[in-house]
């Protein structure tokens, strides 16, 4: 049985969203004057600027005024997006009439998350050109490459077991608890201060910390002489303290002290309340993110490959001349 005539891949699926989104905008419109002198050309077809600058207007319809940098970035995405759509006309992918009407309608439905605002027959339109058929266009295309992904490309994606192991035991940050540390400090404005209230503690405590922690003890000069004069500042991980407390603190047992030590807002010392040891994590923790990490790395390599096989066969032109902007894009003319 061909992958386009299963079920629907849950993997596959569940990347589907993230990898249309990087392809094409909710809704699009044509900004200034058309221009007839073409900017792009893949295979037989050329694209003018006024077509690239309906992709700008709905991708930057809520943000500032694009530069060349980004201009760049969205002329590539508009190369890909047209080469999908070259790969879904070669496979023969269509969107039937009631498909294309259910989705219209939920868009209607939602015209903020689909950047459509109404025309005069209730309809969603484009919200810049004010042209429903446009927008209509933009969703089927926008389904056809949905389609393309979910039956061609991913149907089939399914990290093997092997690969999903080796992921886990690469050793990332993703699969390991870091190693922390709880604190308690007390502050002072000179160093002179803090080395004296760290012998009067150490003398009445013998080093050990009071039974009194209660942290709603007024702290101040009419404060029990009992109370504990630590203050619980939070948990961190290494990497998050200055260099001077980390090598410190991590270094103590539960219930030890520092000596004095000097930051940049003052002088502290430090006591250790809990400490968290390190490690990989289980994997029976992680596995969910490790096997969508393996799915997203083996799902962009598919695409990458596709493309790549597209662009051979319809080879990308960009006539940079022909730009309001310096191109600094990845695509480069032959």
């Amino acid at each position: 049985m061909s992958p386009r005539n299963n079920p629907r891949n849950p993997a596959a699926a569940a990347l589907l969203g993230a990898a249309v989104g990087l392809l094409l905008p909710a809704g699009c419109g044509v900004v200034g004057d058309p221009e007839t002198r073409p900017v792009l050309r893949i295979g037989e077809s050329e694209f003018t600027h006024a077509e690239f600058d309906a992709f700008v207007a709905a991708r930057t319809a809520l943000g500032a005024a694009p530069d060349a940098a980004l201009l760049s970035v969205l002329l590539d995405e508009f190369v890909r997006e047209r080469l999908f759509l070259i790969g879904a006309d070669e496979a023969g992918i269509e969107v039937s009439a009631m498909r294309l009407a259910a989705e219209m309608s939920a868009l209607e439905r939602l015209p903020e998350a689909a950047g459509a605002p109404a025309d005069e027959e209730g309809g969603p339109a484009d919200p810049a050109a004010g042209d429903a058929a446009a927008f209509r266009v933009r969703v089927r295309d926008r389904l056809r490459i949905e389609s393309l992904l979910e039956t061609e490309l991913l149907a089939d994606l399914e990290p093997s077991e092997e690969a999903t192991r080796l992921e886990y035991e690469s050793g990332l940050p993703f699969y390991s608890r870091p190693e922390t540390v709880s604190l308690s400090e007390m502050a002072f404005e000179d160093r002179e201060g803090a080395e004296a209230a760290l012998a009067r503690w150490r003398d009445e405590t013998d080093g050990e910390a009071p039974e009194n922690t209660d942290e709603e003890v007024v702290r101040g000069p009419d404060r029990d002489e009992r109370a504990d004069p630590f203050l619980r500042i939070g948990a961190f991980r290494r990497g998050e303290l200055p260099d001077a407390v980390e090598e410190a603190v991590f270094d103590l047992d539960p219930g030890s002290v520092t000596e004095v030590i000097g930051t940049a807002s003052g002088f502290r010392i430090y006591r250790v309340e809990e400490k968290h040891p390190g490690g990989q994590l289980e994997f029976d923790e992680v596995e969910e993110v490790v096997r969508l990490t393996v799915l997203r790395r083996e799902a962009d390599t598919r695409m990458a490959r596709f493309l790549a096989e597209l662009r051979d066969r319809h080879p990308v032109t960009i006539h940079t001349a022909r730009l309001r902007f310096p191109y600094v894009g990845l695509l480069s003319e032959p």
